[in-house]
């Protein structure tokens, strides 16, 4: 499914994090979601496990989705499954150690994004996360904006669950 360079596995192990034996969930949506979509959430969370042997988390760590979705994988390794982690992968280097104290279990910074100029870093680091993940959770209502780029850019072999209301990404 995935293509993983070299580059990238190198870059993710120098910083801790082999993903080459992981299935990954990315996930991507608006950041003025509801935070009526929880319960939702958790259990697509738990169905990304169970039937799809998801074992790690991606997400951005921008907004009120990513807020619901750091709770909610939270939630579900400490009642259900203890061995998934949440990983937040950055779109900009951490300047501190506070810069990356994030409720994640551990945190990555995709190679090749330093040479991106910052207006342009969250949607880089978007494709990335939509490119190298086996499956998606997203919350997506329209067809513009952040969220929606990163699904759209999506291999099309790549699950897609939307707990929002736009349903063809095509």
């Amino acid at each position: 499914m995935r293509e993983i360079t070299n580059e990238i596995l190198y870059s993710i192990k120098r910083n801790g994090f082999d993903m080459s034996n992981k299935k990954i969930c990315a996930f991507f949506g608006h950041g003025d979601c509801p935070s009526t979509i929880s319960d939702s959430l958790e259990k697509e969370i738990i169905s990304a496990v169970k039937n799809n042997a998801i074992t790690t988390f991606w997400y951005g760590g921008y907004g009120q989705f990513d807020a619901l979705v750091a709770k909610a994988v939270t939630r579900v390794a400490k009642n259900y499954f203890p061995e998934i982690e949440l990983v937040l992968v950055h779109a900009y280097l951490p300047t501190s150690p506070k810069a990356s104290a994030h409720t994640s279990d551990i945190s990555i910074y995709p190679d090749g994004l330093e040479t991106v100029p910052p207006r342009f870093a969250i949607s880089h680091r978007n494709r990335w996360m939509a490119r190298h993940c086996d499956y998606m959770i997203a919350y997506i209502n329209h067809r513009f904006g952040g969220a929606y780029q990163a699904v759209h850019a999506a291999p099309k072999e790549i699950p897609i669950r939307n707990l929002g209301s736009l349903q063809d990404f095509s």
